[in-house]
């Protein structure tokens, strides 16, 4: 899935989540990979800050993920 979108935006996900598959694959592939914040939040978890690690996007308002959309669309524009 992540090979036909722009980005992946985990809203939610556990530590054995499916979802983290498709996390890694748009990392691999070179897609914006956008994790919320309120998955920072949830101290059990270990993946966000992984992912961050690697270059996810941290998302804590609309405008992040907006933001974040607009600099892959101007690096593709060059």
């Amino acid at each position: 899935m992540s090979a036909l979108t722009e980005a992946t935006i985990i809203v939610e996900a556990g530590e054995t989540s499916g979802t983290l598959t498709q996390a890694r694959a748009a990392l691999y592939q070179g897609r914006k990979l956008m994790i919320l914040d309120s998955c920072f939040n949830r101290p059990e978890l270990t993946w966000p800050a992984r992912f961050v690690e690697q270059g996810a996007i941290r998302i804590k308002t609309l405008d992040d993920i907006w933001h974040a959309l607009d600099q892959n669309a101007a690096s593709t524009a060059n």
